[in-house]
């Protein structure tokens, strides 16, 4: 057996530790620790472990709290109890609580814990080859596809990337490490806008016009159809429930209670209030007065809020950081202050968008018969406070 992935064993008696060390230092990086709370300190340093074996009595923390701790920090980690005949009671509970793999009664054959270990080891690579599939395959492509819509559609999916990064930097300052689901989340969301008939679409969109009951309940449903649509993609299926539930803003939950929820339900309120926010901001709120009346009119959590509050956005920037480029001149990063449309009046892309790779080549490809021959008005990020010194004027 050689595993080239770290284990951590956690047993409170050294000799058994030691006697794991010397079992398999030739075939696996392996760490200890005398304690639940040593293994919690050990794991806040050190990058992720593949495979956690954890004794479960312990003092002062059992090996099932201790597990079911370790989750939380790292939730793609293979953990796996040893339990005496005494515990298995508690083994059993707490195999439903911290999603244990395995659990192995003590004293533990040599060859039923290593192959065991093995069998773990293989399921943190199988748990970690699917999550850079998602990750890197299936949301990059999805990104490309928010993009190409922005240009097909740009009054639906011109602010795919502004609710993005608006769900990141909550997901972020929450604690999240994983967030590429409630990104993905912020991408597809508008699916459904495609199904609407042109002309309800334009009143959909425009905030001005007021709609009809009828028009209001179908319109309502976007999210219901954009789920549906979603689930026909696989391994999204907890997306598409996202999306599902961000619908119904007539249920926010109460500002005061502490935030605690399922990882579906957390998504879902991420892109509740994110669109929530960006509407604000698009009928002519500065961040600081959408803030204020997300916290006085809207039923949703405080401390959610408080995290989207803390987002530098580009309108603290107007006056600063605003500038004129040419078509030939936009970069990646550039956010446009205006409507991209072409001297023929086809509109391109929506104020607001920021500009990709992807987009820009779209960009080329489009105005080698469409010219588009006056400035445009763009702003660019701020790095650390000031605006990115690489942009040319």
């Amino acid at each position: 057996m050689t595993i080239p992935e770290k284990i951590l064993f956690v047993d409170d008696e050294p000799d058994l530790l030691s006697s794991f060390k010397r079992q398999f230092r030739k075939k696996a990086h392996i760490y200890t620790a005398t304690g639940g709370q040593e293994a919690l300190d050990l794991m806040a340093v050190e990058s992720e472990f593949a495979v956690i074996v954890s004794d479960m009595r312990m003092p002062n923390m059992s090996g099932a709290e201790f597990l079911e701790k370790a989750k939380g920090i790292s939730p793609n980690s293979i953990r796996i109890l040893l339990t005496g005949q005494t515990d298995l009671n508690s083994a059993m509970t707490a195999i439903n609580k911290g999603q244990i793999f395995s659990f192995l009664t003590k004293p533990c054959p040599n060859e039923v814990l290593q192959e065991t270990l093995i069998n773990a080891v293989r399921q943190y690579r199988l748990v970690h080859s699917e999550k850079e599939l998602l990750e890197k395959t299936v949301k990059g492509s999805i990104e490309l596809l928010s993009e190409l819509l922005a240009m097909v559609k740009p009054s639906i999916f011109s602010n795919f990337n502004r609710i993005k990064k608006y769900i990141l930097h909550m997901a972020t300052e929450l604690g999240e490490i994983d967030t590429w689901d409630f990104e993905v989340a912020g991408m597809l969301y508008s699916l459904g806008y495609f199904t609407l008939p042109d002309e309800l679409l334009e009143k959909a969109l425009d905030q001005q016009c007021k709609l009809t009951s009828k028009e209001k309940n179908i319109v309502q449903d976007i999210p219901l159809v954009s789920s549906k649509l979603i689930k026909h993609i696989p391994r999204l299926e907890s997306i598409a429930e996202m999306v599902r539930l961000s619908g119904d803003l007539g249920n926010l939950p109460n500002k005061n209670n502490s935030y605690h929820k399922n990882r579906i339900q957390l998504g879902a309120d991420l892109l509740k209030l994110a669109l929530h926010f960006d509407k604000l901001l698009e009928s002519g709120h500065n961040k600081a007065s959408a803030i204020q009346l997300m916290k006085q009119d809207l039923n949703i959590y405080s401390d959610l809020i408080e995290k989207l509050a803390t987002l530098d956005i580009d309108d603290e920037l107007e006056g600063k950081n605003i500038r004129t480029v040419d078509v030939d001149d936009l970069l990646p990063g550039m956010i446009l202050m205006e409507y991209l449309r072409t001297d023929g009046g086809s509109t391109l892309l929506a104020k607001g968008t920021e500009l990709t790779e992807a987009l820009l080549i779209r960009i080329k490809l489009y105005t080698k018969n469409q010219k588009i021959t006056r400035p445009l008005k763009i702003t660019t990020p701020l790095l650390n406070g000031q605006p990115d010194p690489t942009a040319s004027d």
